[in-house]
C-alpha cells in the first residue's frame, strides 16, 4: 500500500491557478482577509501573494486530492501563523534604530544583564576549553 501523498506537478499547479477568474480571486481574497486579521505588518494581498508564490515555486507541494480553496486556505493559515509568531518577537533595540541607544551604556541594569549573560556563557562553555578561549577572546576584545 502506498501511503505517500501524490502531489500536483508545477505545470498542473500553474494551469489551475492560471484558470482563476475574477469571482475565484474574490473568494480567495476573502479567505486571505480572514487569515490576515490581526497581522501587524502584512495585509490581505501580502498573504495571498505569498501563498501563491510558495505554491507556484514548489516550496509548498499541493496534494492532488485537495481542492484549491482548501489547500490555499491552509497555506495562508500557515503563513499567517508564522507571521504572527514573528510579530510577537520583541525586536532588539539595535533592530529598531540600527544603533545602540546612548542611555544603554549608562544604565546599570544593562551592565548587570550583560554580566549575567557572560557568567552564564562561561558556565555553559566550561567543559569546552577551545570554545571558552574563543569566548574569552571575544569578551576581552568586543563585549566588555
Amino acid at each position: 500500500m502506498d501511503y505517500e501523498a501524490t502531489h500536483l506537478s508545477l505545470g498542473e499547479v500553474r494551469r489551475i491557478i492560471g484558470r482563476l477568474r475574477g469571482p475565484d480571486l474574490v473568494r480567495l481574497s476573502l479567505l486571505a482577509r480572514a487569515w490576515a486579521a490581526g497581522l501587524r505588518y502584512h495585509d490581505t494581498d501580502d498573504l495571498l501573494y505569498e501563498a501563491l508564490d510558495r505554491i507556484l515555486s514548489g516550496r509548498r507541494l499541493w496534494p492532488s486530492e485537495v481542492p484549491l480553496p482548501a489547500f490555499l486556505s491552509q497555506v495562508m493559515r500557515s503563513i499567517a501563523s508564522q507571521w504572527r509568531q514573528e510579530d510577537r518577537r520583541e525586536p532588539l533595540r539595535e533592530d529598531e534604530t540600527d544603533q545602540m541607544f546612548e542611555d544603554e551604556t549608562q544604565d546599570p541594569s544593562t551592565r548587570y544583564e550583560m554580566d549575567d549573560l557572560i557568567s552564564r556563557m562561561r558556565c555553559a562553555l566550561a567543559s569546552d576549553p577551545i570554545a571558552l578561549g574563543i569566548f574569552y577572546d571575544h569578551t576581552l576584545h568586543g563585549f566588555q
